[in-house]
């Protein structure tokens, strides 16, 4: 992130996928429309998401995150219109090896 020219003086989010509450992916990732919160996707333009722990996030939200990622695109808890995302990078790491927990 420091050494992209690009993205150096962009905003660097950090995930940590174990901190997260079962019931606040969404509302953490895409943002609330009742409570006026902005989700990390909002907080992230132009920058890095760095998304700590990735194999703790539960099968049905990765394919929600990647449904998004393809879209550029998402909506927010509880709104009936979608936001675009713009371009941002994308970095995921887990401790676990990501081969064993797929079989």
């Amino acid at each position: 992130h420091c050494n992209d020219p690009i993205r150096k003086d962009r905003p660097f989010v950090r995930i940590d996928c174990q901190t997260i509450q079962s019931d606040q992916w969404e509302s953490e990732f895409f943002g609330s429309a009742r409570l006026n919160k902005n989700g990390y996707f909002q907080e992230v333009q132009h920058g890095t998401l760095y998304i700590k722990h990735i194999a703790s996030m539960p099968l049905a939200f990765q394919s929600k995150l990647l449904q998004a990622f393809k879209e550029k695109r998402g909506q927010k808890v509880g709104s009936t219109t979608f936001d675009n995302y713009g371009n941002f990078r994308v970095i995921v790491g887990s401790k676990r090896k990501l081969e064993r927990i797929k079989q």
